[in-house]
């Protein structure tokens, strides 16, 4: 009979060690659970924020690179109107000296078409209003030329035209 006891207290012992040991296994596995759950989220914490960072640096970078588009959009649109302005300017000089050519041959319609155009370069050109430009657009917009056989005074006059305007609006540097 003592070993059949003894057996029961040898059993009892080993089933509470044994119940006592699959406590503490799920405790451990809990454990590290949640340690492996904390881990993961610190990492996820941790990329985010990352990428955030990353993010927000390439936002601003991009900001700076469409400041500095916009800037240079400015740039070259103030630069095209100064050169469509002075491409006007060099037409309506060029239309001078074709009238002077037409003037010589004695197309005196023709000259006075040439010098209406010029005017009306010059006035599309935008030049100040009551400038000296604006004043010699005027000038040769209320101009009329009339045939005669000595165009001498007319030709004069064309030329102090085409003299005035290249003084106001110099050739481009070459």
């Amino acid at each position: 009979m003592e070993s059949s006891s003894h057996d029961t207290v040898v059993d009892a012992r080993t089933d509470a060690q044994h119940k006592h040991t699959i406590v503490i296994r799920r405790k451990s596995l809990v454990i590290a659970f949640l340690v492996s759950v904390a881990c993961i989220a610190v990492a996820y914490g941790v990329g985010r924020l990352q990428g955030a960072v990353h993010i927000s640096d390439l936002e601003a970078k991009a900001a700076e690179a469409t400041k500095q588009s916009e800037s240079k959009a400015r740039t070259l649109q103030t630069d095209l109107a100064a050169s469509r302005q002075k491409l006007l300017q060099l037409e309506a000089s060029r239309q001078l000296y074709l009238s002077l050519v037409a003037l010589d041959q004695r197309n005196f319609g023709i000259a006075q078409e040439h010098i209406q155009k010029s005017s009306k370069f010059l006035v599309r050109s935008g030049p100040p209003a009551g400038g000296a430009l604006a004043q010699l657009a005027k000038a040769m917009l209320e101009s009329n030329l009339v045939a005669t056989e000595n165009i001498s005074t007319q030709r004069d006059q064309v030329l102090r035209w085409a003299t005035a305007l290249v003084a106001l609006v110099p050739p481009p540097a070459s």
